[in-house]
């Protein structure tokens, strides 16, 4: 474990975010075909950066804590194996770019709408909470009657 400044963790961070996304959109560039190389290495590489910039976002969604914040500033204890991990990660995630940024959209809005049925689930409990506690003042919707199996 090592003291770093919270600043230094932040431009650690930032800084092979932005390698690791140049590194991998020169590499994606150089290994496709379409278009001219020019062309290719600036998308790949601008895809590459966005890429390894969201890493943090998909590690926040599966809960790691590879870039967390241990201790409060000015001193910050970081494992630094974590920071070859994240640049790992930065790699496969921005060479991928084209594939791994459309799986991290539909995990993140995925569990937008998994939070949105839970609220609506929430909100129908406490309806029928409400009415259980004062049956006069429910009235239910539609003017459909529960059939009975008699």
């Amino acid at each position: 474990m090592t003291q770093v400044t919270w600043l230094a963790h932040v431009i650690a961070i930032v800084a092979i975010s932005v390698f690791c996304g140049v590194v991998s959109g020169v590499t994606a560039a150089l290994w496709g075909n379409v278009g001219s190389l020019k062309e290719r290495l600036q998308k790949y590489i601008m895809l590459g950066i966005v890429a390894a910039g969201t890493v943090p976002a998909f590690l926040a969604t599966i809960g790691s804590k590879y870039i967390d914040l241990a201790g409060t500033a000015p001193a910050l204890t970081i494992d630094v194996t974590n920071y070859l991990k994240y640049a790992g990660l930065c790699l496969v995630a921005s060479f991928f770019g084209g594939t791994y940024l459309p799986g991290l959209a539909d995990r993140v809005f995925g569990d937008l709408k998994k939070t949105q049925r839970i609220a609506r689930v929430a909100q129908a409990n406490a309806t029928l909470a409400l009415a259980a506690m004062d049956p006069t003042k429910y009235e239910p919707e539609g003017d459909d009657e529960v059939e009975s199996d008699n």
